[in-house]
């Protein structure tokens, strides 16, 4: 399988006993090593950047949020879409949190049996 955050291949493995949570099942190879996990395991481990629920939907058409993009500090956005700045709180909260949950989980991307 080729993957995502790595940008190459993947090496599976058959049924295997996951040395994280002990579940026999299809496994893949940490990219270091030739260690291997389950897949449940190796997505929340490397996949740090998927799957946060949450994150703030903008409140108004694509357009506008494209507009948005471009130009942030323009006055209009607080003058004409007041939802912009409750918008900008939210998503500046939860990308925090992102960003705090990715670092503290950082020794998760490490092999669980040779730390590589």
């Amino acid at each position: 399988m080729r993957c995502a955050v790595f940008g190459r291949a993947l090496t599976m493995r058959a049924e295997v006993e996951c040395p994280v949570c002990f579940d026999v099942a299809p496994c893949v190879e940490y990219p270091r090593c030739n260690h291997a996990v389950c897949v449940p395991c190796f997505k929340r481990c490397f996949c740090f950047c998927f799957g946060y629920s949450g994150e703030q939907t903008f409140p108004y058409a694509a357009s506008v949020e494209a507009e948005y993009a471009e130009d942030p500090e323009n006055p209009k956005w607080k003058r004409d879409y007041p939802l912009i700045a409750k918008y900008d709180r939210e998503f500046c909260l939860w990308d925090d949190a992102r960003q705090e949950k990715n670092e503290t989980e950082r020794h998760l991307r490490c092999c669980p049996l040779c730390r590589k």
